[in-house]
């Protein structure tokens, strides 16, 4: 599975002295590939694809307008030069296990050179494969963007969204 097939999101939040004047950011993941065979799952992104969708308020509702051509470039250099380093690391992989009962894949992320384990609780809705999780980017040895000498900074969590076309044969969701 790839774009085409769902979306793969990515959710900062900032802070800092100067946090107003930053913005809580969406971004996506434009170059992906997800397998299931049987219960193995493996994916595999591109981690210079990363892409500015827009800013977001507390409810994560998108502005795409807020930010213009030239603070989203900004960003995305920053984010593959100084966070992801993807020139170094390029591929962002996870290989784990689905255990259809409980609805949990629970297998390994390797990011910026970096495998920690990552559990995800998978629900099957409407032929949709969705998730979320949140992430500690510095448990993969990536420190938190800085900027104004600190005075803003993007928090060590960040929030993952998964939404999949179900592979053929998923459960269907448990009741409750």
């Amino acid at each position: 599975m790839g774009p085409a097939d769902g979306r793969i999101e990515v959710l900062t939040r900032r802070r800092g002295l100067l946090a107003r004047v930053g913005h809580d950011l969406l971004l996506r993941v434009e170059s992906f590939e997800v397998r299931l065979e049987g219960d193995r799952v493996t994916a595999h992104a591109d981690a210079a694809s990363l892409r500015v969708t827009g800013a977001i308020d507390a409810a994560e509702r998108v502005d795409t307008a807020a930010l213009g051509a030239r603070d989203r470039a900004d960003i995305e250099k920053n984010l593959n030069r100084d966070v992801l380093g993807s020139a170094r690391w390029p591929r962002i992989s996870y290989e784990g296990t689905w255990d259809r009962g409980p609805g949990r894949v629970t297998g390994e992320l390797t990011l910026c050179g970096e495998r920690h384990p990552l559990e995800l609780a998978v629900r099957v809705l409407d032929g949709r494969a969705l998730a979320r999780v949140e992430l500690t980017p510095s448990r993969w040895g990536i420190r938190p963007y800085r900027a104004l000498l600190g005075a803003l900074e993007v928090e060590d969590r960040v929030t993952l969204r998964i939404d999949l076309r179900a592979a053929a044969g998923a459960p269907a969701p448990a009741p409750g």
